[in-house]
């Protein structure tokens, strides 16, 4: 598992304004096109950065700047897969919930499967899928927060959708350690297996269109992974389609526990 140490953006110009700067974070909702990535040289250093431009309807000037931190993984993994503006949604449905939970079906009672009970069902409204994701996470572990006051503080002006690591940030601040990582389904077994629920990135999207959605996973069945999405709670993802649509987004997933900020 390798987690994404820092990524800044240099600058961007969204469509309609001039100038404007800010913090590059991963998006949640990219534009449908995809990004054309171009690499230029830049001078070495013990960081081994790297940088690319980036374009795309919604920032056509964007500068990126990625540095690395013993891997060019997260280069790839953060221009290719995450830095993408779309034109999908989260769906809206759904009911809350609160609670902390435990493992409620385990591979020594159930082999195969393995549910943890007490994750609750948030709506996920139009461009606040990754917020929603994130009170779930946060209530199962204790903290009573709200997705309206998640969408305020993680959303960036003038982008649609919430930024990965913004969402990373906003678990820290409320005393949770919190990683951005590449996984893959054994490690998410792993995962689930211990108790934990894992917010993922994925992508709904077809052809060339892209449609970033995050979902939480919280059990595993010989069916697939159960996961809240969208409207659907406790939907059972099959292995195989799940991990498609992860693929295209890096296998990206937000990793929550307690413990106080890493």
């Amino acid at each position: 598992m390798r987690s994404i140490n820092h990524v800044a953006i240099v600058g961007l110009r969204a469509s309609g304004s001039r100038g404007v700067s800010t913090p590059l974070r991963l998006l949640d909702r990219p534009w449908s096109r995809r990004l054309r990535l171009r690499s230029f040289p830049t001078s070495l250093s013990p960081l081994r950065s790297r940088r690319r431009c980036v374009e795309s309807p919604a920032a056509p000037y964007a500068r990126i700047a990625v540095e690395e931190r013993g891997s060019s993984f997260f280069a790839a993994v953060v221009l290719t897969s995450v830095i993408i503006l779309a034109q999908g949604g989260c769906a809206v449905g759904g009911s809350a919930g609160n609670g902390a939970g435990a493992v409620r079906l385990t591979e020594a009672t159930t082999p195969g499967r393995t549910v943890i009970t007490g994750v609750p069902f948030l709506p996920q409204e139009d461009d606040t899928c990754g917020p929603s994701s994130l009170a779930m996470v946060l209530r199962f572990l204790g903290t009573n927060v709200d997705t309206s006051e998640l969408v305020r503080e993680t959303r960036t002006e003038g982008l649609k959708g919430t930024l990965i690591t913004d969402l990373a940030g906003a678990a820290r601040r409320r005393g949770f350690a919190a990683e951005v990582a590449d996984l893959d389904l054994p490690r998410l077994r792993e995962r689930i297996s211990a108790g934990a629920p894992v917010i993922l990135l994925v992508d709904l999207g077809v052809w060339s269109w892209s449609r970033p959605h995050y979902l939480v996973a919280y059990g595993w069945t010989p069916e697939g992974v159960v996961a809240h999405s969208g409207r659907e709670q406790g939907k059972v993802i099959p292995f195989a389609t799940l991990d498609a649509q992860w693929a295209k987004m890096g296998r990206l997933a937000i990793l929550v526990r307690r413990g106080g900020a890493r």
